[in-house]
């Protein structure tokens, strides 16, 4: 062991840059004000004026960390967390290099994906459930590797030990625990593998960890939270908790988790999923035996490829709009016709949902943006479309509104803003200009979502959000600000509102189900106005009210469903809350602590200014690399924000019996990221070498970098500008004894690189964008006696082929640099297939490709390897080239290949996905290296540049 233990630490710490979560670095713009709440075991950082979300935060998490270990072990490591409240998007992560979380602060809007308790409370519950997974698991053979390695150590082998699922998995089960609500609760969460399993649909444990682009498979934390809670219902609340204390000593070497399972269950992780699924089909289908089904038709065409409809918008005439989109093209909004016929009225750009309103001619939705530099920063503006005019416009820039609804008359735009310091505002924007016409009371700071325009225009509709979970619907009146409910609060998931003369309609969860209601107005009366097996959605009532159409969702995506509203049932119901429903109760739930918001106190920690620059080093990993010439110890540090890197160490020269030395940093702070870094390294000759010199080596490097984001509507745009100078110092040292023999040599150079790239939002089984564009300028230069200069422009094209998931892409490329030169630079070309790599004074190359999917087989092999797809290419490269040292210049100056490569999407270890292939090439003119091939056949792990 001890023979390869240097192989390890550097296997360690190369993977650990695939599997550990990252951030941003510098992505906070300069000048915030930052305050703390430090305690024992956390400490809450947050910018200024979010001092009582950073409280509730910090309250829920220390009382988790008291009360709420049974499950999970009694190790405690502090954490820093940071509340970033810059953008718009809704997340949360704890990392382990270094070990940190972040609380993403605005809550999303649709409930049917996460819940509808507090946002906050959610995070603080389920976030801090993986910090202490990762704290517990840092023993045995991980906590040797953090002895070993640091964070970088432990986390790595942490992450190769235990499957993904579980991490998430265990979290929903907590929170769903810990509260009455969280997504163990929620409907929608439940249905996915429902409708999978009752449509006699079986996958294999591979593929539910590994996905497909084939068919419809859940995620990590639904899969997770089947198993999770499977495994405490059957083998005990403690039961996770055993299986990773044994998993952390890596007992079966090869396949820890499993092994671990294996000790308490009799059964491999394999078959314990089997066994799981089997009793939840057994469960769910004596449940899904009883429904009687609303009588309804499906309007949409059945295809093969995964399609959804959600959304649904009457028009005046009977016209239908729906958004659509499949695994093979991207979101637009359609009208559909009576007929069935469909027309595409606009493509909708990036966004965290995909809900539209209408209202006159016009379309209104949100999408994201961002600021260009600061990446935490991101926007949710208002985007318009005429249908009138065909024409898209943005109704405002670089602000923070979701959910906009327009007004009966299209004159107004009802937005819902969320402003930095999570307060909650209805804001009536003018439709022309966009400017704030009036601003809505909301004294309590209710969360409203998806708000709607009642009939006369004086008043607003919307589904209220309470910080329990609960939810009613309200009316507002526009003109007195006065809030009036229209039912009870009640602990159920209320989704888009849409308001008729009579009645309100809306999806909830009443049933354990979701199904589309109808709310009277006048009474209060809830009836019940489908019957689904696994969820009706998004509601929409023809002109003439005799007709409801819905969105049902099913294996194969959001199906759009009509029903007959003289014939629906419209039963009275009087639903009981989730926490109470028996279909979502375990009896580990109780054991776990139960519903615990109502006992968290507030632990009055004094609020205090966090100063970064007090807290610039934070040293959490330390890595061993060895190479054939030295062994490298680097420390690795990265303060709490994410803006300041320090990586430096010492280098051994086995033959040399020397020391050297490195280091570096990086500051990103600033609207430039600077870095500097120093570095002294020994040459020395190898057995076999002609020139027996050796050589010490001083460098020094001054960079910048700005990275920008210029990302909006369909296009990602992206670009990067960076500079720098290097100053290389060499010595000819003896070989013997490397004491200083020669002269000081002195090389300075210089180098920059200008980067931007535009590339169309992409569909899941797109290959790559369906159109998009890049070009590269990249200039090295020396600055001294000594000379070096290499020259490089790159472009690059795409648009989408004959089909949706084919592309047609062209990379041209142009390289500049002497064979003279007296050093060599970093050799990042593009060459023409097939031929082996030329020496050249100047270089122009063209690569064409056509890329297709062949099929997607969906096969893994023993937890190691998985196929996900298998595509192709056809390929004819072009290239012409000064070569100086060849007697047929003439000759060898031209390169024509063609060829065809096999692309296997693989992931490896349930980890790391890794495209691989083989490529067959045809020379078409001679190889310079080897004049009698016209023919080359090679592995490639290929590379498409958009």
């Amino acid at each position: 062991m001890k023979r390869y233990l240097p192989q390890l630490l550097s296997f360690i710490f190369l993977l650990s840059s695939f599997v550990l979560k990252s951030q941003d670095f510098g992505s906070f713009p300069p000048g915030m004000k930052w305050m703390q709440l430090n305690s024992k075991n956390l400490r809450v950082i947050f910018p200024k004026g979010l001092e009582d979300q950073a409280r509730q935060v910090s309250n829920t998490i220390q009382f988790e960390d008291a009360n709420n270990r049974i499950s999970i072990g009694p190790l405690s490591k502090k954490l820093n967390l940071i509340l970033n409240n810059q953008g718009v998007i809704s997340n949360g992560y704890v990392s382990t290099m270094p070990y940190r979380s972040e609380f993403y602060t605005t809550p999303p809007q649709d409930g049917n994906g996460l819940g509808t308790m507090d946002w906050l409370t959610l995070l603080s519950i389920h976030e801090y459930r993986h910090a202490l997974q990762y704290i517990n698991l840092r023993r045995g053979i991980n906590k040797i590797a953090w002895y070993l390695s640091g964070e970088a150590g432990w986390g790595t082998m942490m992450t190769l030990a235990v499957p993904q699922w579980f991490f998430e998995g265990d979290a929903v089960v907590t929170e769903t625990a810990l509260t009455d609500q969280g997504r163990g609760r929620v409907p929608y969460f439940m249905s996915q593998y429902k409708s999978i399993l009752l449509d006699s649909t079986k996958y294999t444990y591979m593929k539910a960890r590994n996905g497909s682009f084939r068919d419809y498979v859940p995620d990590h934390y639904t899969l997770g939270y089947l198993l999770c809670s499977y495994g405490r219902d059957s083998f005990g609340n403690d039961f996770w908790k055993k299986v990773l204390g044994r998993t952390a000593w890596y007992k079966g070497f090869i396949y820890p988790f499993s092994d671990a399972v294996m000790k308490y269950t009799k059964l491999s992780t394999r078959k314990l999923y089997k066994k799981a699924f089997n009793e939840y089909r057994e469960q769910w289908h004596i449940a899904d035996s009883l429904l009687v089904l609303t009588p309804s038709q499906r309007l949409d065409e059945p295809r093969q490829t995964i399609t959804s409809y959600r959304y649904p918008v009457f028009l005046d005439n009977g016209d239908l709009l729906v958004c659509k989109y499949s695994y093979d093209k991207t979101e637009a909004i359609y009208r559909r016709k009576p007929d069935g016929t469909e027309e595409q009225l606009c493509e909708t750009g990036i966004a965290q949902d995909r809900y539209f309103t209408t209202g006159g001619p016009w379309i209104a939705w949100a999408e994201l943006s961002w600021d260009p530099r600061f990446s935490s920063v991101s926007y949710s503006d208002i985007v318009l479309f005429n249908t009138e005019t065909k024409s898209k416009t943005y109704l405002t820039r670089h602000q923070r509104f979701f959910s906009p609804a327009v007004s009966p008359d299209g004159k107004n735009v009802m937005v819902l803003e969320a402003d930095l310091s999570n307060q909650y505002k209805i804001q009536i924007l003018d439709i022309q200009s966009g400017k704030i016409q009036q601003t809505l009371p909301n004294p309590d700071n209710i969360y409203y979502t998806f708000p709607k325009w009642d009939l006369d225009g004086k008043s607003l509709i919307s589904a209220i959000r309470m910080s329990s979970g609960a939810m009613f619907i309200c009316r507002q009146q526009l003109n007195s600000g006065a809030i009036t409910p229209m039912n009870k609060s009640i602990n159920h998931i209320i989704g888009e509102v849409v308001v008729s003369r009579e009645s309100i309609l809306y999806s909830a969860t009443y049933s354990g189900i979701n199904n589309i209601y109808s709310l009277d107005r006048k009474t209060g009366t809830i009836r019940q106005m489908t019957s689904t097996r696994f969820g009706a959605y998004y509601p929409a009532i023809s002109p003439d009210g005799k007709t409801l159409v819905y969105s049902e969702f099913t294996r194969k995506g959001y199906h759009l469903m009509s029903a007959s509203t003289q014939i629906l049932p419209k039963k009275i119901v009087n639903p009981k809350p989730l926490h109470q429903l028996p279909e979502f109760s375990h009896g580990y739930q109780n054991e776990e602590g139960g519903n615990i918001l109502g006992n968290i106190n507030d632990l009055n920690i004094p609020v205090k200014p966090y100063k970064p620059w007090l807290h610039f080093a934070n040293i959490h990993s330390w890595t061993l690399s060895p190479t054939t010439q030295s062994v490298d110890l680097d420390l690795i540090s990265d303060n709490i924000l994410s803006d300041f890197h320090m990586q430096g160490g010492a280098a051994y020269y086995w033959n040399e019996d020397a020391f050297g030395f490195h280091a570096g940093i990086q500051y990103g702070g600033l609207f430039p990221i600077l870095g500097l870094s120093f570095s002294r390294n020994y040459r020395s000759p190898a057995a076999d070498a002609e020139d027996p010199r050796a050589w010490v080596e001083d460098v020094g490097s001054a960079q910048f970098s700005i990275p920008l984001n210029f990302s909006k509507g369909l296009f990602y745009k992206q670009a990067g500008i960076s500079a720098g100078y290097n100053l290389i110092s060499y010595q000819e040292v003896a070989p013997d004894d490397f004491n200083v023999i020669g002269e000081l040599h002195t090389f300075h150079s210089v180098a920059a690189n200008l980067r931007y790239a535009q590339t169309k939002k992409q569909a899941y089984q797109n290959i790559t964008t369906p159109l998009g564009f890049a070009v590269e300028l990249s200039a090295k230069q020396s600055i001294s006696s000594i000379y070096a200069g290499q020259y490089m422009a790159f472009a690059d094209g795409a648009i989408r082929g004959f089909r949706p998931n084919h592309n047609f892409v062209v990379s041209a490329a142009w390289k500049y640099e002497p064979a003279n030169n007296d050093y060599t630079f970093l050799d990042l070309f593009l060459y023409p297939r097939g031929y082996s790599i030329p020496v050249s004074n100047w270089m122009v190359t063209v690569q064409s490709s056509y890329h297709f999917p062949l099929f997607y087989p969906d096969f893994g092999f023993a937890g190691i390897f998985y196929c996900s797809r298998i595509r192709a290419d056809v390929f004819a490269d072009y290239g012409y080239a000064d070569i100086p040292y060849t007697e047929l210049t003439d000759s060898y100056g031209l390169f024509l290949s063609a060829g065809t490569e096999i692309i296997l999407d693989t992931r490896w270890l349930n980890l790391l996905d890794f495209p691989m292939g083989f490529r067959f090439s045809f020379l078409a003119t001679p190889d310079f290296a080897d004049s009698g091939k016209r023919f080359n056949f090679e592995f490639v792990v290929p590379i498409i540049r958009l």
